[in-house]
């Protein structure tokens, strides 16, 4: 049976050196920290489209309206927003946030027209809410079949 050098979490064991690849890979979550970038989306997100509207449900959990910005630019909504640092002078003893500016972009079919005066913005509950509603000449329309013997107009 071969024993590692490193616990579960990649860390090495007391007593042992530490293999060069987990030392980049620290020095590659301290970058992640500094920068605010982080191996996983800031704000992740659903988009489904129905008939009237396209919806999208974007994750900021903890941020607030004023740390939230919307675009709707060229057949685009960007999603913006940022997450502050943790006050000055804290000292958290484990913290796997995210911090700083974190951008989305949807970009939205070239057939649809979204109404603007219409667009639906909630954040509740650290889930934001985008309903864009389609102008009604993009809107799905039904077409009625008929039967052979029905008169033409």
């Amino acid at each position: 049976m071969r024993h590692s050098m490193h616990n579960r979490c990649g860390e090495p064991r007391r007593g042992q050196a530490q293999h060069p690849w987990f030392a980049m890979q620290d020095f590659g979550r301290e970058i992640d920290r500094v920068f605010g970038r982080g191996g996983r989306a800031v704000a992740p997100l659903a988009l489904w489209e129905t008939d009237q509207h396209i919806n999208v449900e974007v994750d900021v959990p903890g941020l607030t309206m004023d740390q939230i910005e919307l675009v709707l630019e060229q057949g685009k909504l960007f999603i913006r927003g940022e997450r502050p640092q943790l006050a000055e002078g804290t000292n958290a003893s484990h913290d796997e946030r995210a911090y700083g500016r974190f951008e989305r972009v949807v970009r939205l079919s070239d057939n649809i027209n979204v109404d603007p005066a219409t667009t639906n913005a909630v954040l509740k509950n650290g889930v934001l809410t985008v309903q864009l509603a389609k102008k009604p000449e993009t809107q799905a329309q039904k077409i009625v079949i008929r039967g052979e013997d029905a008169p033409q107009s």
